[in-house]
């Protein structure tokens, strides 16, 4: 492996917009590498077509998984989950299983996900952002919801 190859990072970032339906929703997301690992997205960053992620939903007072769901980035690095239940009690992560470029395939193991936090307990009426950057492959998060017609 090449130097080059060796500081390249993979970066998932979970931008996470939901949908609401009944109880489900749909969260949309983008990987893309991070050569220069700033963390976040740069003019040198490329959006990852065939990357695996990887939702993971538990209580939070611990527990086992109470929700998974998987999915592939499509051509232009971005992946699309749709899930038929709640999870305003648990705690949801969005992360990074695989890349699909070897010359960006170093996952970080802090960096690879993102917290999902559901818009329904959030205060402020039925929009949340958050932003998580964990640590060399950042993940990056925002939500949104959209409310009954």
């Amino acid at each position: 492996m090449t130097p080059l190859q060796q500081s390249i990072l993979v970066v998932a970032a979970a931008a996470a917009c939901f949908f609401f339906v009944a109880d489900g929703f749909t969260v949309t997301g983008e990987v893309y590498c991070d050569p220069c690992r700033a963390g976040f997205k740069t003019n040198v960053s490329t959006p990852m077509a065939g990357a695996a992620v990887k939702l993971e939903c538990r209580p939070f007072l611990n527990g086992p998984e109470s929700l998974e769901a998987d999915a592939t980035t499509d051509a232009k690095g971005w992946y699309l989950l749709e899930v038929d239940q709640d999870f305003q009690e648990d705690i949801c992560e969005v992360m990074l299983i695989k890349s699909a470029d070897p010359a960006c395939a170093e996952i970080d193991k802090f960096r690879d996900r993102a917290r999902i936090r559901s818009p329904r307990t959030t205060a402020s009426s039925r929009t949340a952002c958050d932003t998580a950057t964990p640590s060399h492959s950042s993940a990056r998060s925002r939500s949104r919801t959209a409310g009954p017609s």
